[in-house]
């Protein structure tokens, strides 16, 4: 079966956030995709987990022993036949329409973009951080981004050469290609687990990296803190 979008899962360690994140993938109102997990470097039960929705999804596994987003979003991209890729990290859930309003967008000449930003976690400085992303249509996009496969190939995939802030350097490589879209009616809701370890320093240090992305488009180095 050929399927109009791939949802590419890069997933270390996740075995303890990926099912809700399938589960938000079991009720989209868009049926024509296919779900590709590549579980990189895991020591836990993140492939098991994901083995298990294969009566729920049309999905693929791939276990990896190098490690790291952007390889992982590579790797799942080379196993995809499909038009549109949708990337989606394992600590992230989508609303119902969420596949839909990607599907849409790229049917009308959109070649990328992403879905409006939720915090699970509730905290005020969570809840600005997501609204900071709303000023420049997504900015750096988050851990849900999507584009076509003819853009993707276009910009070599994601960049494994850098630490963090890989989302950024993505969004700003697929911008260059042509219109992107922030879509506000459909969303992703993601843990801010990162900023719980770091605590407010952390908050601030990403923050601080965000808004010298915003004006200047200058990637900041730096790697993220360890949370599983």
């Amino acid at each position: 079966m050929t399927y109009t979008i791939s949802v590419i899962i890069p997933a270390h360690n996740e075995e303890s956030q990926i099912a809700e994140a399938l589960d938000s993938l079991t009720s989209q109102t868009c049926k024509n995709f296919e779900v590709i997990v590549v579980a990189n470097g895991c020591t836990d039960g993140t492939a098991k987990i994901a083995q298990s929705y294969i009566n729920k999804l049309s999905i693929k596994i791939f276990e990896t022993k190098q490690r790291g987003i952007a390889f992982a979003c590579n790797h799942g991209a080379k196993h995809s036949k499909a038009k549109f890729l949708f990337f989606l990290e394992a600590d992230t859930v989508i609303s119902h329409n969420g596949i839909a309003a990607a599907v849409n967008a790229l049917n009308q000449g959109k070649i990328g973009g992403t879905l409006k930003m939720r915090s699970k976690e509730k905290k005020v400085w969570y809840r600005l951080g997501t609204k900071l992303l709303e000023f420049d249509e997504g900015a750096g996009w988050g851990p849900v981004r999507f584009c076509t496969a003819e853009v993707y190939r276009n910009i070599r995939g994601h960049n494994e050469s850098i630490g963090w802030m890989i989302d950024a350097d993505f969004a700003k490589r697929v911008k260059a290609q042509g219109p992107t879209i922030y879509v506000k009616d459909a969303t992703q809701t993601t843990s801010m687990r990162r900023f719980e370890k770091g605590g407010f320093g952390e908050v601030i240090k990403q923050a601080y990296a965000y808004t010298l992305f915003l004006l200047t488009g200058k990637i900041k180095k730096g790697e993220y803190p360890v949370v599983r």
